[in-house]
């Protein structure tokens, strides 16, 4: 991706074996400069396919900073009193999960919601599933029926390998590439006549590939009507690790906790909170991780609540500086660009006649295009290299559709989407109108 340092003969006699000796200054220099310059760099390439980003001065300085006290933010700090030695660390991660949950609604934070911070929408899914896994075994005696999308993030796969949650039922998506309900309340009561009570719905805020947005009050509302007319108890598990640092600036109609069926909840600031990886940010229910609860003598709560126990409080630093240097009104600033940016993209795919289909959902910035006038809908591995683009296979209709994930971040200029579009208008075999189909 970028351009490496001439003399590399250094560089390309790996280190296989733990160095005998202090490895000298130049040459580890060398190693770690040609490392650097192998990797993307968002302010000098032309990445469209990346949901990465350049991170804020502020959280960039903040972790830095707090990296040198090397603190331990082990345990969950909104239920919890952990090591004494890292109070300030563990003060700022409790206010960053008050801060995300009132995004989402969890106003009554202190009664409300419980959560940390984590490695990433991976650990968030698995942790998320886990306590849903144990809730219903707890309190009920049964494993969950767990309903997903072949959309849903193959995280999810991982987790039911994990837990094994072997009852799944793959839900059909509608032409906007959300949860199609009428599939989801047939098979909910075709599972109850069959003796099925208990079920977890995985629902999406910013599918991967197309952006998408399950509908999350209808769901909810249609799980209202199921319990009445059924007693079938349907827990929401929501994956929201691209969308939850977008959607809820950009709409008036802000969801989350306030639905009562809401349960457990997976972020990533490391997307679109514009922080250093890794920042994932899980929030659940009040006491539900006392599900997973591990017994540990040795530190003072006596137990972790946590995948990934150990993480450095030095993230929590980071992601406080961002929240409070931009606030509300910055992260809308910074999205609204993004929007533009899209909305920009279309205009020119539009304008130069590129025979192509498109999904977008409007409050996010992913659009997702099926190149029709190239052979296999493929652009050459040069552009796609240049651009970080990879083609990926989605159900539409009854068929698939071959789609580039197009991620319009704040460091994307227009310079860029222009020769990007140039590009683009060089490798088409065919020219003719577009075919849009815009969510």
């Amino acid at each position: 991706m970028g351009k490496t340092l001439t003399n590399r003969r250094y560089y390309e006699q790996k280190i296989i074996q733990f160095p005998r000796n202090t490895l000298p200054k130049e040459k580890a220099r060398l190693y770690l400069n040609t490392a650097f310059n192998n990797n993307v760099n968002y302010s000098k390439h032309s990445i469209l396919g990346y949901p990465g980003t350049i991170p804020l001065a502020a959280s960039i300085e903040a972790l830095i900073k707090f990296l040198a006290l090397n603190a331990n933010n082990i345990g969950t700090h909104t239920r919890i009193e952990s090591e004494a030695g890292f109070k300030g660390t563990q003060g700022l991660e409790r206010q960053c999960i008050a801060m995300v949950g009132h995004l989402f609604r969890a106003d009554n934070f202190a009664n409300k919601i419980d959560g940390y911070l984590n490695s990433g929408g991976t650990e968030g899914n698995i942790m998320g599933l886990w306590i849903l896994r144990n809730y219903f075994r707890k309190l009920y005696s049964a494993t969950p029926v767990c309903f997903k999308t072949a959309l849903t993030h193959y995280s999810i796969q991982k987790a039911m390998n994990l837990l094994y949650l072997d009852k799944v039922q793959v839900l059909k998506s509608n032409s906007l590439f959300e949860i199609d309900l009428g599939d989801l309340e047939a098979r909910v009561r075709e599972l109850f006549a069959r003796g099925v009570r208990y079920f977890v719905v995985i629902a999406t805020l910013g599918y991967t590939v197309t952006g998408s947005i399950d509908r999350i009050e209808s769901i909810n509302r249609l799980i209202n009507r199921l319990n009445r007319e059924l007693g079938v108890i349907i827990k929401i598990h929501l994956d929201a690790a691209h969308g939850g640092f977008i959607y809820p600036f950009l709409t008036k109609n802000r969801y989350g906790f306030n639905l009562r069926h809401v349960y457990t909840m997976s972020l990533d600031a490391h997307k679109l909170g514009l922080v250093p990886y890794s920042c994932g940010i899980f929030l659940c229910r009040k006491h539900l991780q006392r599900f997973i609860e591990t017994n540990v003598d040795y530190i003072k709560s006596h137990f972790d609540d946590t995948l990934c126990g150990s993480r450095s409080g030095a993230i929590a630093a980071s992601l406080w500086a961002a929240i409070t240097s931009l606030g509300m009104v910055g992260y809308r600033r910074i999205y609204n660009k993004c929007l533009a940016s899209k909305l920009y993209l279309i205009k020119e795919l539009k304008r130069k006649n590129i025979n192509c289909w498109y999904y977008t959902n409007d409050s996010m910035n992913i659009i997702c295009v099926e190149f029709n006038g190239l052979r296999d809908n493929r652009l050459s591995e040069k552009i796609e290299q240049k651009y970080g683009l990879n083609l990926a296979q989605v159900p539409f209709s009854e068929s698939t559709r071959n789609v580039y994930k197009i991620v319009l971040m704040p460091h994307v200029k227009g310079t860029t989407i222009d020769e990007f579009v140039r590009d683009v208008c060089s490798e088409h075999r065919e020219i003719g109108r577009t075919n849009p189909s815009f969510g």
